[in-house]
């Protein structure tokens, strides 16, 4: 079997897009003959792919049947256009299995008659391309193109618009199984980030992710005022949003929350295993709250530290109150302080139960384990 993956993101980079993309290419060259990466060409990253270190931010060793091709944008700066003309002129091999996630390249394959999995991440999004009923109603008709969903929203959303049940599935992002093999790191990873060794002196409640205001860092910010008995971490975002939060926490005259830019995807396990509590402040609205499936739920969860996460329907399906994580009323300050208080207080044989409870959850999510099963649901569904 071969495997074509188009992915419009630039690896590689901090972004959570390439994250998956680059766990999920690893997990299924597992399982095919060879697979093929597209991505939109930059020289930089084209030198980095001739020596196989285009992977090396992530922790992942070059996969030994990948091959990734660079396609030069068109002169709109539209990769997609290239993606066309390349699958159009280059591949005429109908056996070939296509991975996206761009609804466009979808589109497209669908329209061509290619056998292809979408993967969708954001509904609202989706459901403002120019085709989309053309696009839902191109796979009703055709056998051979799918849906994944990375979450149940999602789901529910394309079967409101007619899509067929048999032509999407869900399946939840995952983690690495080097996220299991934890215990060997090197200590004091957030002091020496921080040049900082004194942060260690109090309780670590770490944030790690997007600084996008719906995913709760400014929420995070107002918890670290009231409660100065704790240091609050959040690492993630580029050096102008991380600026802006520092100069925003000493306006408010915070001094026991620090700030870093996005660090190495390799390195986040460092800074998790340093932890007190890891914590997931969302908000209750944004673009993302109620299609996403965060990479960092599952990296949490792998850990077996404590968690505190806003209670959303989401991420209700895989985090649960008391058993393998904590939830607090999303929004609701006096509540995260509560449940931040009350995790402090558990005793070692309630934190253990819970960290177990935790670790098996997100063995049951790892990017092989998904990237079989996708491939597993794909070749049934099409019988």
């Amino acid at each position: 079997m071969v495997i074509r993956y188009f992915a419009k993101t630039h690896i590689p980079s901090h972004s959570a897009n390439s994250i998956q993309i680059v766990n999920m290419v690893n997990s299924l060259s597992k399982f095919v003959k060879e697979i093929y990466l597209y991505i939109p060409f930059k020289f930089k990253r084209y030198f980095l792919n001739l020596i196989k270190l285009n992977f090396h931010r992530y922790g992942i060793c070059y996969p030994g049947n990948l091959n990734v091709i660079f396609l030069k944008k068109d002169k709109l700066d539209y990769f997609e256009s290239s993606a066309f003309a390349y699958i159009e002129k280059k591949i005429k091999n109908f056996e070939d299995l296509f991975f996206t996630r761009s609804i466009p390249i979808a589109y497209f394959l669908a329209q061509k008659k290619k056998k292809f999995i979408y993967e969708s991440h954001v509904f609202s999004k989706d459901k403002k391309f120019k085709y989309f009923r053309k696009f839902v109603e191109n796979i009703n008709s055709y056998n051979y193109g799918k849906v994944i969903a990375i979450s149940e929203h999602i789901f529910s959303q394309y079967q409101k618009e007619g899509l067929k049940k048999d032509n999407i599935e869900v399946f939840p992002d995952g983690i690495s199984n080097t996220f299991f093999k934890l215990d060997s790191l090197k200590k004091d990873y957030i002091g020496r980030l921080f040049k900082d060794r004194s942060i260690y002196k109090k309780k670590i409640v770490l944030y790690v992710g997007s600084l996008r205001k719906e995913k709760g860092p400014f929420f995070l910010l107002e918890i670290a005022k009231y409660m100065p008995e704790l240091n609050f971490v959040i690492i993630g975002g580029d050096k102008r949003k991380v600026q802006y939060i520092k100069e925003l926490s000493l306006s408010k005259g915070i001094k026991n929350c620090y700030v870093h830019a996005y660090i190495d995807y390799k390195y986040v396990p460092y800074c998790l295993m340093e932890a007190d509590i890891l914590i997931m402040p969302y908000l209750k609205t944004g673009e993302l709250i109620d299609s996403m499936s965060p990479l960092k739920m599952f990296e949490y969860l792998a850990t077996g530290k404590p968690i505190l996460a806003s209670d959303l329907s989401s991420i209700r399906s895989i985090l649960v109150h008391k058993v393998n994580s904590f939830l607090f009323e999303a929004e609701n300050i006096v509540d995260c302080i509560e449940k931040i208080r009350e995790i402090l207080s558990l005793s070692t044989e309630q934190i253990n139960l819970i960290s177990r409870n935790a670790i098996n959850t997100a063995k049951q999510y790892t990017w092989d384990k998904r990237a079989e099963g996708i491939l597993k649901w794909y070749y049934q569904a099409c019988e």
